[in-house]
């Protein structure tokens, strides 16, 4: 985050005088957390296994973990044989939390926030998968705790740490487009099921799964697997791979997306709250489950740095029906090749990226490319250790804590603006304008939409 905008959100969030709250990592002696930092896992299937993996090539000791899937946990056993397997986080925390100096959370969106928020309170840094909450006051709140306990975080979206984006925020500061006017973003998801009805059908939790616990914090539902009637013969309706559909589990394909292909546009335009939000087109909504296809705007005001503009995202349309603007320079047949991507549309020129984490970026105007040329080293943020480095470093106390560049004093404020998308999908009303108030954190004409900026969790959770 800009310093401005970091300025802006501790300021808005009553932070800025906090007291400081001593995090382990400071209590133990230097010399031991620098050499072995002590990390668990709440979640060691699908993405967990790669952080398993990663921390396996590090000098660091995994103490423990917490799978609620048994059919899940083999890279762990095998990577760290000595450490200690939980079903519940809750009591791995409880036995094990003063043992603990960073923990990776990478499970289905519903748990991350009171996995997370358990952590913290536990004075543990925390790593969580995108999106970084399942809804928008969930993240403010992750944000908010980070920071007054000056805790090293990280989200869990990788391109962050790339070259990409760092191009792209050294035009846009430099003026080699000039005013941005609007952004358009796209993806190929979701390649899972959405826009369906919920099953009316149970079948056997399968043997190794606690599904009491996979629920956490969601309302309870019976277990059920699509079967061939359905189409999707298989392939799990809720566990492990389907979740994201389902409004109770996960954020559908904006929440596991967006966070990767519109981190370009906060970290350089900085665009603070919306002003409102509105859907502008959905097909196939349902009252439990995501759209099949969406497209959906926030307006941004203008600041003393630059005018207001608007962003677009698109989803579940596998290409782009339209050219957004600025890519005219572009066949329809060349712009729909690309699975996902954006555009920065500017007052001279536009700036095209392609793929999910600021790959390949590039002037669309052939000659201002050739004019602009590379950005200025100056205008861009510092290269990356890597992203999940950044964390471990902040964690050994070799860098601030707040080193990670999607630390959540970043990365809350992204997911909370994002997820204000999700609910003009549930609410389906196409071209009806939410006006938001981020301050109070709520729409002012909707108190419908207002209801579902967070939920009561379920009872014990």
């Amino acid at each position: 985050m800009a310093d401005t905008g970091r300025r802006t959100f501790l300021k808005q969030t009553g932070l800025a005088g906090a007291a400081v709250v001593v995090a382990p990592s400071i209590l133990r002696a230097a010399k031991v957390i620098k050499e072995r930092p002590r990390i668990a896992f709440m979640g060691v299937g699908g993405r967990g296994r790669s952080h398993v993996g990663w921390v396996a090539g590090q000098k660091a000791d995994c103490v423990c973990w917490a799978e609620v899937d048994g059919r899940q946990t083999g890279r762990v056993k095998k990577k760290f044989p000595k450490a200690k397997g939980y079903v519940d986080y809750r009591k791995m925390l409880e036995e094990m939390g003063d043992q603990i100096d960073a923990v990776f959370i990478a499970t289905p969106d519903h748990q991350h926030y009171a996995m997370a928020m358990a952590a913290m309170k536990k004075n543990i840094a925390v790593y969580v998968e995108k999106p970084l909450t399942w809804s928008p006051w969930e993240s403010r709140q992750l944000a908010i705790e980070a920071t007054k306990r000056k805790l090293p975080s990280q989200m869990g979206n990788q391109g962050h740490a790339g070259q990409g984006w760092r191009i792209v925020i050294g035009w846009i500061r430099g003026g080699a487009i000039g005013d941005v006017k609007e952004v358009h973003t796209w993806t190929n998801r979701p390649v899972w099921p959405q826009g369906m009805k919920r099953p009316d059908w149970t079948t056997p939790i399968p043997e190794g799964l606690d599904w009491d616990k996979w629920i956490g914090p969601a309302p309870m539902r019976p277990f059920a697997d699509y079967d061939k009637k359905q189409g999707w013969s298989g392939k799990a309706c809720y566990a492990p791979k389907a979740w994201r559909g389902w409004y109770d589990f996960g954020a559908g394909a904006l929440g596991d997306m967006a966070c990767h292909t519109m981190d370009g546009m906060f970290w350089a335009m900085n665009p603070g709250h919306p002003t409102k939000v509105t859907l502008t087109k959905i097909s196939q909504h349902m009252p439990e489950s995501f759209p099949s296809e969406s497209i959906v705007r926030w307006d941004f005001p203008a600041t003393k740095e630059r005018p207001g503009f608007v962003q677009y995202w698109y989803d579940g349309t596998k290409k782009l029906m339209n050219r957004p603007k600025g890519l005219e320079g572009l066949t329809q047949e060349e712009v729909n090749k690309v699975g996902s991507g954006c555009v920065f549309v500017g007052t001279k020129g536009s700036i095209r990226v392609w793929g999910d984490y600021g790959n390949s970026p590039r002037i669309v105007q052939p000659e201002l490319m050739r004019s602009v040329g590379k950005p200025d080293p100056k205008l861009m943020p510092e290269k990356s250790p890597g992203h999940q480095m950044e964390f471990l470093l902040a964690v050994k106390g070799e860098k601030p804590w707040d080193f990670p560049k999607s630390n959540f004093a970043y990365a809350g404020p992204m997911t909370e603006t994002i997820l204000l998308g999700t609910i003009v999908q549930k609410l389906g009303k196409v071209g009806q304008e939410l006006n938001y108030d981020g301050k109070a954190m709520k729409f002012t004409n909707s108190k419908e939409a207002t209801a579902m900026m967070k939920r009561t969790p379920r009872t014990g959770w």
